[in-house]
C-alpha cells in the first residue's frame, strides 16, 4: 500500500514538474548551473548557443553569462574570458547584479579595458537604373554572427527580407530598408535602421532639362543695351557743352563730396 502511495505521488510530481529533458534548453542550462553541475551546465549552454531559432537577444546574453560563470567555477578562466569578450562585443554596456558571482564582476571589469571592437553593421545602398542595390557587412563578434539580413519594402510598402550580404531590388520609387545581424537561435544581435525608422534609397533616374531657344533672346536684349549707350553719349556731350559755355570757371571743378558739420 505504501509503495502504491509513493508511486502515485511520484507520478503526480512528474506530471506537474517537467523533467530536465523536457525543459527549454536555456531553462535546463540555468537549472544545472544553480545545482552546481558546472560541466553539464557548460554543455547545456553550448546547446543553447547552437540553436537555429527561438532565441531573443537577451537569451544570448544570459547564455554567455551563464557559461562564463560555469567556466569560472571550473577554474577555466581563459574560456570564461572568451565568453565575456563575446558578451561585450554585442553589449558593451552590460551590467551585472547580485546574482552573478564576484569573480565574474571582476572578469567583466578587466575585460572592458581590453575588449575588442563591438559588433558593427555597415550598410550601403545606391540607386541604379531600374531599381536599387543594398549591401551589408559586419565587423566584430564573428563567432556569434550566423548571418546578415536585409529587410526592404521594394518601394511599394510591403516588407520582405533576404539573408544575404547584397540584394538588387527592382523599383521605380524610393525604397525603405534596414539590416540585421542574426545570432544564435535567430536572435537579432544588432541592427542598422529599423522598420519604424528605416533608411531610404532612391532609384537612379535620368533628368531632362527643358531649355529655351537661344536664337531670339540675344536680339531682344541688344536694343536696350544700344539705346543705353547712345543715351549715355548724348548726356556726356551735353555736359561738355555746358562746361564750355561757362568759360572754364574753377568753381565748377569736380572734387570730393563736401563734409557738412552741424
Amino acid at each position: 500500500m505504501r509503495r502504491a502511495f509513493v508511486g502515485l505521488v511520484g507520478l503526480f510530481v512528474v506530471t506537474l514538474c517537467p523533467s530536465a529533458r523536457g525543459q527549454a534548453p536555456s531553462t535546463r542550462a540555468r537549472a544545472m548551473l544553480d545545482e552546481a553541475r558546472f560541466d553539464e551546465a557548460v554543455v547545456a549552454f553550448d546547446e543553447v548557443l547552437d540553436l537555429r531559432d527561438g532565441l531573443e537577444r537577451e537569451d544570448v546574453l544570459d547564455a554567455l553569462l551563464g557559461r562564463a560563470t560555469a567556466h569560472l567555477a571550473l577554474r577555466d578562466e581563459a574560456a570564461a574570458a572568451n565568453d565575456v569578450a563575446l558578451l561585450l562585443a554585442i553589449e558593451p554596456d552590460v551590467t551585472l547584479d547580485r546574482r552573478h558571482p564576484p569573480s565574474l564582476h571582476r572578469l567583466v571589469e578587466r575585460a572592458r579595458r581590453t575588449a575588442p571592437p563591438p559588433l558593427v553593421l555597415h550598410a550601403a545602398a545606391r540607386g541604379v537604373a531600374g531599381g536599387v542595390e543594398i549591401e551589408v557587412a559586419h565587423e566584430g563578434a564573428r563567432e556569434l554572427v550566423r548571418a546578415v539580413e536585409i529587410h526592404h519594402d521594394g518601394g511599394v510598402g510591403r516588407w520582405q527580407s533576404a539573408r544575404s550580404g547584397r540584394v538588387a531590388v527592382r523599383a521605380d520609387a524610393p525604397v525603405r530598408y534596414f539590416v540585421v545581424a542574426i545570432g544564435p537561435g535567430g536572435a537579432w544581435l544588432a541592427t542598422s535602421g529599423t522598420q519604424d525608422d528605416p533608411r531610404y534609397v532612391a532609384p537612379e533616374r535620368a533628368v531632362v532639362l527643358e531649355t529655351e531657344p537661344e536664337v531670339e533672346t540675344p536680339r531682344r536684349r541688344r536694343w536696350p543695351v544700344a539705346l543705353g549707350v547712345i543715351g549715355g553719349v548724348l548726356v556726356a556731350g551735353a555736359v561738355v557743352a555746358i562746361v564750355a559755355t561757362r568759360g572754364g570757371d574753377d568753381r565748377t571743378a569736380l572734387g570730393r563730396p563736401r563734409e557738412v558739420i552741424e
